[in-house]
């Protein structure tokens, strides 16, 4: 293997790496933010949609190291710059709906009304 073709893959490599440690936080925050709502509705952390999110997390997780980061990176380095960000997309919209009702209290007035909590039954 020549030194640029070396230097190449290491800079891809660089990058995977990156956004896959990066995919940990987004798993957490979308999880985080299902928990705190269905604690918000008085439904409990982890009752309906905070344990779907959990195990949500947790395949998206498994998926990530295992899959992506453990067979497709090493195997094809150059096909996940463009695998990553459509992965990161697929998260944000699986997070998406929980995600978007964290509107901190004081901007709930001009925030649009899809982007504000549901009110607890």
């Amino acid at each position: 293997m020549g030194a640029d073709t070396r230097a190449a893959s290491d800079a891809v490599l660089l990058i995977s790496r990156s956004v896959t440690e990066l995919i940990h936080p987004l798993l957490t925050a979308g999880a985080a933010a299902a928990m705190w709502l269905g604690a918000w509705r008085g439904r409990g952390l982890l009752a309906g949609g905070g344990l779907i999110a959990y195990l949500t997390a947790i395949a998206l997780h498994s998926i990530n190291d295992g899959v992506i980061g453990g067979v497709l990176q090493p195997a094809y380095p150059a096909a996940m710059l463009i695998v990553w960000p459509l992965w990161i997309v697929l998260i944000y919209q699986v997070f998406r709906l929980h995600s978007r009702e964290l509107v901190p209290p004081a901007s709930l007035q001009i925030s649009p009304r899809r982007w504000r909590p549901k009110t607890k039954p």
